[in-house]
Order: structure tokens, then sequence, then C-alpha cells
């Protein structure tokens, strides 16, 4: 993981700044590293921004290093948001 990355997209999440947030914190993390935190507050950041379609592959990616509660949360925001899951 870069750090500097994680920290700088994890400030401009807390900021709101979600275009920020979700390209630093994609760019945080190495080809193939499982990282749920990153992956679960990306995806945050990409439905704020009404991507529903790349926020579901960011939970789907954090999956395997969650429990199941992320695989709820995802149900649960795309159900609210009317994504296409739902329709």
């Amino acid at each position: 993981m870069n750090q500097q990355r994680f920290e700088t997209g994890y400030a401009a999440y807390q900021a709101g700044d979600w275009a920020s947030a979700a390209s630093l914190l994609g760019d945080a993390k190495a080809p193939g590293e499982v990282n749920g935190r990153i992956d679960h507050l990306r995806g945050n950041a990409l439905m704020k921004l009404g991507r529903y379609d790349d926020a579901a592959q960011a939970y789907a990616e954090a999956l395997p290093a969650r429990h199941k509660y992320c695989r709820l949360c995802l149900y649960r925001k795309a159900f609210s948001t009317g994504h296409r899951l739902y329709r």
C-alpha cells in the first residue's frame, strides 16, 4: 500500500472531495493487492459520484478482505440508490 496516497485520499474522503478520494484511494493499492478498507472507502466515494457500477466493483474487490457485513452494505447501498441491481 502506498501510505501517502492512502492518507491523502482519506483526507479528501473526510473533506467530501469524492472525485479526488476515489482517484487517490484507487492509486493507493498495488496491483493485485487486497485491502478491504481502501476498496470500501473508494466504493463509498464512487457511490457519492453516482458511479454505481464502479462502486459495485470496488465493493466486490473489498469482499475477500471483509466479513459478511460488506456484502450486506453493498446491497443496502445499491437498493437505497435505485441501482439496476434492484430494478
